[in-house]
C-alpha cells in the first residue's frame, strides 16, 4: 500500500520512505523508525537507502548522482554500512562516549492494608466525617450533574463502579474517600434512601498514613460551599501509601475519570514523590531520558499512551519547569495553548528566565494577551537577542566544553571546528541552540546555524546540520 506524505510528520511508524531529493526532518524521522531510500528521479534507480534508527549514532551527507542527501543514521549499501561526503578527508570518527546513567524511578512497595468488601447502609456513611480531594479538586458542575441522578444509578456498581474509602484501623467514625467523593458530595437523602444499602471497598491504612490523608484533603458534606482546593502531596505518603494511592488513580485514570488538567496535575506530583532533585535536573538536560522516564509511567498504567504532539506530558514538563512558571502554568492550563509544543517551550523558557515566563502566562489568562502574542513573546524569552560583546577579551563570556550532545545547555551558541562533528541533530534541536561553525586554521566564521533542517556549502565547506544557514 502507498501512502503519499507531505511532511514527515505524516510519515508512519517503522515504514520505507522514497524520496528523490533531501530527507526532510532527520529528527522525526530517526523517531520513526523509517527506512529511507534516495531514488533518481529521472531513472527510478535506487541511489541510497538509509536506516533511520533512533539507536544509531552516525550522520551522513553528502551527494548522489548530483542529488543532495541528509540522514541522520548510517547509510547502508546492500546491507552494508558506508558513509558518503563529498570530502572523505574531513570525516570525524565518533569518539566513545561514556555510557551515562540510566534514570529509574522510585520502586513502589507493596502494601499489606487490610482490605474489607463491606455492605453499608447510606444513612450510616452520611453520619460519618468524610474527606476527599486526593486526585483532584471537587468540582461544584460534577455534583450538580450528580444531584439529578436517582440514587440507585449514583451507586450502580457497573455504571459508576464501587467507592473506595482508607480509615484508620481502630476508627469507624471517619474516612478518606479515594473513589466516589463527587457521589457522597451531592447526597441528599429521605429516610427511607438513608436505610439503602451499597456495597464499598475499605482499606485499614493506620493511624499514621490516615494522619497524612486527613492533612491534604477537604471535608465533604452536602451543600458543601467550596472554597479550597486540596492540594494533596504524594511525596509525602509512606512507600506502602504511595502504592495504594497509585493503584486507585491508575484504575480511575484508565475509566477516563478526570480531566487533562487533573491527569497533568498528578503527573507533576507522581514525578515529585519517585525522582529527587538530581534526577529532576538529568531530566531538564536530556531528552531521551524524559521519554524513559514517561514509558515507565506508561507501562505502570499512570499516564497515557506518548504521541508525537506530547500533549498528554504537560505534567512531566510542568514538573520540569521553574516554580513561580510551574504556579502560573497550572493557574492558567485551560488558557495556554497546547498546539506547536507550546508545553514544552514554556517549560524552556522558564529555565532562561522564570519571573518573565510566568508573568507572561499572567498576562494570557487575563486576556491581557492574545494567544499568537503570546506564542511570539514566548520565542523570545528562549532566545533572547545577543548583546555585542566588547573586543577586549574581558566580555564576561563563560565558556563551556561538552562532551556529548546532552551536555549541551539551552539556547545557547555552541561552536565546531569541522560540521563532521555536529552530534545528535535531533537532540540538539531540542536545546534551541545556535551552531556555529569555524575555520580551524583563520578562526573565521564560515556559517551560523538555528536548528532547522538543511545541508548546504558555506565556503568552500561542505556542512550538514540540523539547522538553517
Amino acid at each position: 500500500m502507498w501512502l503519499k506524505c507531505k511532511t514527515a510528520e505524516e510519515v508512519p511508524r517503522g515504514a520505507i520512505v522514497i524520496s528523490h531529493k533531501v530527507i526532510p526532518y532527520p529528527s522525526v524521522l530517526v523517531e520513526k523508525d523509517v527506512t529511507s531510500i534516495v531514488v533518481d528521479p529521472m531513472t527510478k534507480e535506487v541511489l541510497r537507502q538509509l536506516c533511520m534508527f533512533g539507536n544509531s549514532r552516525g550522520i551522513v551527507s553528502g551527494c548522489v548522482a548530483r542529488h543532495s542527501f541528509i540522514a541522520s543514521g548510517s547509510a547502508l549499501v546492500d546491507g552494508e554500512p558506508i558513509i558518503t561526503t563529498t570530502l572523505p578527508s574531513l570525516i570525524h570518527k565518533p569518539e566513545c562516549k561514556k555510557k551515562e546513567e540510566e534514570l529509574d524511578l522510585k520502586p513502589m512497595v507493596e502494601h499489606a492494608f487490610e482490605h474489607i468488601r463491606m455492605p453499608i447502609a447510606l444513612g450510616d456513611i452520611v453520619s460519618m466525617n468524610y474527606r476527599g480531594g486526593v486526585f483532584r479538586p471537587i468540582y461544584e458542575e460534577t455534583i450538580n450533574s450528580l444531584n439529578k441522578m436517582p440514587i440507585d444509578k449514583l451507586f450502580d456498581e457497573d455504571v459508576s463502579g464501587m467507592p473506595l474509602l482508607a480509615v484508620p484501623n481502630d476508627d469507624d467514625t471517619r474516612c478518606v474517600i479515594l473513589e466516589g467523593v463527587h457521589r457522597f458530595a451531592s447526597l441528599s437523602l429521605t429516610e427511607e434512601e438513608k436505610k439503602i444499602e451499597i456495597k464499598l471497598d475499605v482499606y485499614c491504612v493506620g493511624e499514621r498514613n490516615f494522619e497524612d490523608l486527613l492533612s491534604s484533603t477537604v471535608p465533604i458534606s452536602r451543600g458543601m460551599k467550596i472554597t479550597k482546593k486540596a492540594e494533596f502531596k504524594f511525596h509525602r505518603c509512606q512507600p506502602e501509601m504511595l502504592t495504594l494511592l497509585l493503584d486507585s488513580y491508575a484504575k480511575q485514570r484508565n475509566e477516563g475519570r478526570f480531566s487533562e488538567k487533573d491527569e497533568a496535575v498528578n503527573l507533576c506530583r507522581i514525578l515529585n514523590a519517585r525522582l529527587n532533585e538530581k534526577q529532576r535536573k538529568e531530566l531538564i538536560d536530556h531528552s531521551h531520558q524524559r521519554r524513559q522516564i514517561y514509558n515507565q509511567l506508561f507501562n505502570e498504567r499512570l499516564v497515557q499512551e506518548p504521541t508525537k504532539t506530547a500533549t498528554e506530558q504537560s505534567g512531566l514538563f510542568a514538573f520540569l519547569m521553574s516554580p513561580t512558571t510551574q504556579k502560573a502554568f497550572f493557574s492558567h492550563y485551560e488558557t495556554i495553548p497546547k498546539r506547536n509544543r507550546c508545553h514544552r517551550n514554556i517549560f524552556v523558557a522558564s529555565l532562561v528566565n522564570d519571573d518573565t515566563c510566568a508573568q507572561l502566562i499572567n498576562e494570557l489568562g487575563t486576556n491581557m494577551l492574545k494567544k499568537t502574542d503570546f506564542v511570539k513573546r514566548l520565542r523570545e524569552i528562549q532566545n533572547p537577542a545577543t548583546a555585542e560583546n566588547s573586543s577586549d577579551g574581558n566580555n564576561g563570556i563563560t565558556w563551556l566544553m561538552c562532551e556529548t550532545a546532552d551536555d549541551a545547555p539551552y539556547h545557547k551558541e555552541l561552536s565546531f571546528w569541522s560540521i563532521y562533528r555536529i552530534p545528535s541533530p535531533s537532540v540538539l534541536a531540542e536545546k534551541d541552540v545556535s551552531i556555529i561553525v569555524l575555520d580551524p586554521m583563520t578562526k573565521g566564521v564560515l556559517g551560523k546555524l538555528s536548528m532547522h533542517i538543511v545541508s548546504g556549502c558555506v565556503g568552500k565547506h561542505s556542512f550538514l546540520a540540523s539547522g538553517s544557514a
